[in-house]
């Protein structure tokens, strides 16, 4: 089954980040808004800013937990819309 999330992904200029013990907090610069991460969606934010793209960021996730690769790709597909849609990542 292909994956059924974008090639690429780019975290926008307006975005800063930092980790706290296990914890991402993102903080939208222009809208003042913060979000916080647990440790799994930490875990694949920081995958996805590490990675030039998204299926080296899944090949990654796939190796530390133990899940079903589709089961993943379907998360971190979900996981991206959501920041997506947030403003939080952009995709090409």
């Amino acid at each position: 089954m292909a994956p059924n999330f974008p090639a690429t992904v780019t975290i926008p200029e307006n975005i800063a980040w930092q980790q706290f013990a296990g914890e991402v907090v993102l903080v939208d610069l222009n809208a003042g808004e913060y979000h916080n991460l647990n440790a799994v969606a930490a875990r694949m934010w920081q995958t996805l800013n590490e990675c030039d793209d998204v299926e080296t960021a899944h090949a990654r996730l796939c190796a530390v937990y133990e899940i079903d690769a589709n089961t993943l790709s379907h998360d971190l597909a979900v996981f991206i819309q959501q920041l997506v849609d947030k403003g939080l990542l952009t995709v090409p």
